[in-house]
């Protein structure tokens, strides 16, 4: 519920920088947003992890030595935001592509005798908008993300037992543009994105299996959801 609370109240902030900079003042010259574009930024995000199946280590005779039940662990936090993008405009709509990459380092998602961390995630997605006025332009986005993770399980035995891995996923949001002038620009988005794995497994080192007695495997399946807010500043090369 506090995590939900906290993105509705940036949804509704950024609604209302938005109202604010459509309202009528002073003549804008025309804007040319046609052309590439790279920024940073900051995205305050939710990191959702579900652990949908189990985790298990097993003997080649099938004998489960440790098993995680179906748990949920969620933190949010802020990381730095790199951006990368084309668009072309015509008088009033916009359409392009977008890249972000976001380094979330996110180590305090433990479950039960399990610790994941998220290394850093890459979205690439296709948008497409309208023109409010000459400094302004809403879209929507949508397209694919992967994350970067590891899972370490403790025990049995003295020894962890770690795996890397990579999860693939969708991605979808709203954004909003604002045109400070010709080649700067404000980027905010509100996205949604869900990645899925069946299963990841590692096979066990020898020393490993010299430290627990047994040779076998650790599964992990899971499922990562990251929603939040992401702001860059922009410069645009009209080229």
């Amino acid at each position: 519920m506090e995590t939900t609370t906290k993105l509705a109240i940036g949804v509704s902030a950024l609604c209302c920088l938005a109202s604010a900079a459509f309202a009528g003042g002073p003549d804008i010259p025309m804007i040319d947003m046609n052309g590439f574009h790279i920024g940073l930024g900051f995205g305050y995000k939710s990191y959702t992890y579900d652990q949908v199946g189990t985790v298990t280590v097993t003997t080649g005779g099938g004998t489960v030595l440790g098993v995680l039940h179906p748990v949920s662990a969620s933190i949010t936090q802020f990381g730095p935001v790199g951006e990368l993008g084309y668009t072309f405009a015509s008088d009033w709509w916009i359409a392009g592509v977008k890249a972000q990459y976001q380094y979330d380092n996110v180590r305090s998602v433990h479950i039960m005798d399990a610790h994941s961390r998220l290394g850093s995630h890459l979205t690439a997605m296709l948008l497409a908008g309208i023109k409010v006025n000459e400094a302004n332009a809403v879209y929507l986005e949508a397209g694919y993300s992967t994350v970067w993770g590891k899972t370490t399980l403790f025990g049995p035995g003295p020894v962890a037992v770690s795996m890397k891995n990579r999860l693939n996923g969708g991605i979808a949001g709203i954004g909003w543009r604002h045109y400070f002038m010709n080649n700067v620009f404000l980027d905010l988005s509100y996205d949604y994105a869900l990645y899925r794995s069946k299963s990841n497994s590692v096979t066990l080192p020898s020393a490993e299996e010299t430290a627990i007695g047994v040779s076998g495997t650790v599964q992990n399946p899971k499922r990562v959801a990251i929603n939040g807010i992401t702001a860059t500043v922009n410069y645009l090369f009209n080229i």
